[in-house]
């Protein structure tokens, strides 16, 4: 397994939070896409475009803060405490099934393990224990 980072959604300032992190952890920016950048996001109600879809903060050597902005209009929500997922970024894709299996046995699968348009093999899982989970491999398109 290459890393496991935390993964913290938010209700519409993720740029706003990270910016602050950035400058906290004098980090830099490996990812920030907003949710207009995706298939069809100009079909988005226009407050939702502008928001964040994914970020991904390098704040440490092998280390990454990383999140995205919910969007209520998705019947998305925020629970403070449970507004965060455990990110695990396996080696292959192999791992990437086995672990995101296991995690599921007796849990609640969000997104089903699968290829993205944005490059990754990516699902999310709450497992048996209430613990969000992300499986996220970058893979080549």
């Amino acid at each position: 397994m290459k890393n496991i980072n935390i993964y913290l959604n938010f209700d519409g300032n993720l740029e706003d939070a990270f910016n602050f992190y950035r400058e906290v952890f004098q980090g830099e920016y490996i990812s920030l896409k907003k949710y207009m950048e995706m298939p069809h996001g100009d079909s988005l109600v226009p407050e939702d475009r502008e928001k964040v879809m994914h970020a991904e903060l390098k704040i440490g050597e092998g280390m990454a803060l990383m999140g995205c902005d919910i969007l209520k209009t998705w019947g998305q929500s925020i629970t403070r405490g449970t507004n965060f997922y455990i990110n695990i970024t396996p080696d292959t894709e192999k791992e990437a099934h086995l672990i995101f299996n296991k995690l599921s046995a007796g849990g609640e699968v969000q997104m089903p393990l699968q290829r993205t348009f944005w490059g990754t093999i990516f699902g999310t899982v709450t497992d048996k224990f209430q613990t969000q989970w992300m499986i996220n491999l970058t893979i080549e398109k």
